[in-house]
């Protein structure tokens, strides 16, 4: 499991990650238009195929450079396998295509300035397992 560490968990992993796991691969998907997942949570079985074909690719990528490309070249990087590799793609068709805009909530509290008075009825930290 890979989580940022501006990232808040408000229930136990083994309460909800793992019926998010039947493909052995986990991340939120489609975070903004154009953006294909969000890497700021992921979570795979150990030597699972999309993982392993993920992390030879990023291994590729940073042969002979110092520096990324871009803020985002990790997406980008992941989109192109969706893109360009047939089994890379089975893969992540089979992940679960969850929204991230619920663990975003307090995120967007925040930037509208509300979260001062308290998360709010409409964040239900109850509900929403990782924000």
């Amino acid at each position: 499991v890979w989580v940022d560490a501006t990232s808040y968990c408000t229930r136990p992993l083994d309460h909800w990650l793992l019926p998010l796991m039947q493909a052995g691969f986990f991340a939120y998907a489609w975070p903004t238009p154009g953006r294909i997942m969000a890497n700021w949570f992921m979570a795979s079985e150990q030597g699972g195929a999309l993982i392993t074909r993920l992390t030879d690719e990023l291994e590729r990528y940073w042969q002979g450079r110092s520096t990324a490309s871009d803020y985002f070249w990790f997406h980008y990087t992941f989109e192109w396998l969706v893109r360009t590799d047939r089994h890379f793609r089975k893969l992540w068709s089979a992940v679960p295509q969850i929204s991230p805009d619920g663990a975003h909530a307090i995120f967007a509290a925040r930037r509208a300035g509300t979260l001062e008075q308290g998360p709010g009825p409409d964040i239900d930290l109850g509900a929403i397992p990782l924000h």
